[in-house]
């Protein structure tokens, strides 16, 4: 009698346990809704997304990299670095030059451009077809004010098209033409930036305008 009891309560709670157990969310599922969040735009709900894939599994490097690239676009630089680093340490299977690319990134947000070149240098070597290393390489560089270089490198990124952050591209090359006195081109790009509905663009045009007119 005392044997069917136990099995009895053990077979409740198994109905009582295993939903929880079906309900609960990979770091892998929860990283997913977090890309989903981003591409609506509601970061709030992102950056809840992958803190709970962080918690689901502390080794999963995505989310890591994922919500350094949140964080990156947030301008909360300084919290980005350690995800990036995190993500780096794992060695994750894909998306590596992204973990050097969001690195390089933060590290240029916090203009610690030299620490940043070496990571714009692995990502590219990882993924020669990376248009945001390039990006980060010219914006590094133009911070370093080397601009001729920088120029190379904000050409390559163009010519790649990352259609979704070229306003941006244009906005350092515009940087890299105007270190080297060259402002009829830097204007240009500007515009181009402004056209493309980058405010920071359309202001750095206004600004060279009005000194150009003067």
């Amino acid at each position: 009698m005392k044997n069917t009891a136990r099995i009895v309560v053990f077979v409740l709670f198994l109905l009582a346990f295993l939903p929880c157990l079906a309900l609960a969310e990979t770091a892998d599922q929860w990283n997913a809704k977090g890309l989903a969040f981003m591409g609506t735009g509601d970061l709030d709900k992102a950056l809840d997304c992958y803190n709970k894939a962080v918690k689901a599994d502390p080794r999963y490097p995505y989310a890591y990299i994922n919500r350094a690239w949140l964080y990156n676009l947030t301008g909360e630089f300084a919290k980005a670095l350690p995800d990036c680093t995190k993500a780096i340490d794992l060695k994750p299977a894909y998306y590596l030059a992204a973990a050097y690319n969001n690195r390089a990134w933060a590290y240029c947000g916090l203009g610690r451009y030299e620490e940043a070149l070496p990571d714009c240098d692995t990502a590219i070597r990882l993924d020669p077809t990376g248009a945001y290393a390039y990006n980060n390489r010219g914006w590094a560089l133009c911070g370093l004010a080397r601009y001729k270089e920088a120029l190379d490198a904000l050409d390559r990124a163009i010519d790649l098209k990352p259609d979704d952050f070229l306003s941006f591209t244009y906005i350092n090359r515009g940087w890299a033409y105007s270190g080297l006195g060259e402002y009829d081109d830097a204007l240009d790009d500007y515009e181009e930036s402004c056209d493309r509905g980058n405010q920071i663009g359309c202001e750095a045009y206004r600004t060279l305008k009005a000194k150009m007119d003067e």
